[in-house]
């Protein structure tokens, strides 16, 4: 039974990972991802042997949410209302 809706935050486009599984076992899978100053998510792609850090969009993902923030603001609750995420949760 798949899930109802999964969220990704600011989480590394990898090649190396198997991304489908997320898509295929969810209903509604939506990542959030932040601007270029997120190097978190810039480090996280660098180190599948393809460096891809400055694809910030998951391919598979049902929904791709772009915040004009670094990489711990996507985790925080101003963000979240800023940008009304609370809504992909319903």
């Amino acid at each position: 039974m798949p899930l109802a809706s999964v969220i990704t935050l600011a989480t590394p486009v990898r090649d190396d990972v198997p991304y489908w599984k997320v898509r295929y076992g969810t209903d509604d899978w939506t990542h959030v991802y932040g601007n270029y100053t997120d190097y978190w998510q810039l480090m996280g792609s660098a180190f599948d042997g393809h460096f891809h850090g400055w694809r910030r969009q998951m391919p598979l993902a049902h929904k791709n949410v772009k915040v004009n923030t670094n990489h711990e603001d996507t985790h925080d609750v101003e963000t979240w209302d800023k940008y009304d995420l609370w809504k992909y949760l319903e």
